[in-house]
C-alpha cells in the first residue's frame, strides 16, 4: 500500500517533484505510563530530555512546491525487543 501511494504521489505530481529532496525525521511522543508499546525512558526531543515516550521515524519527500510523507515506522529500544 505504501509503494503504490508513493508511487502515485510521484506520477500525480511529477512537475513539482523536479527540485525536491528526501527529508529524514525523528518526532518524540511524551508518555506519562510505560504501557504503551515502545515507551521507554529515552531522549525526548517534544520536551528536551530524558523522559518516558515513543519514538517514530519518518521519511519524507519535500520540494518548493509539495511536501507529503512517504514511511513512517514507530521505534523499539533495544529493552522492547530483547
Amino acid at each position: 500500500m505504501q509503494l503504490r501511494l508513493r508511487d502515485y504521489m510521484f506520477n500525480r505530481f511529477k512537475k513539482e517533484t523536479k527540485d525536491g529532496f528526501l527529508i529524514l525525521d525523528d518526532t518524540s511522543f511524551p508518555k506519562k505510563g510505560e504501557k504503551s508499546i515502545g515507551v521507554s525512558h529515552q531522549y525526548c526531543g517534544a520536551l528536551g530530555k530524558q523522559a518516558n515516550c515513543q519514538s517514530m521515524v519518518s521519511w519524507q519527500f519535500a520540494s518548493p512546491k509539495i511536501h507529503f510523507p512517504l514511511q513512517a515506522e514507530l521505534y523499539l529500544p533495544k529493552s522492547w525487543t530483547e
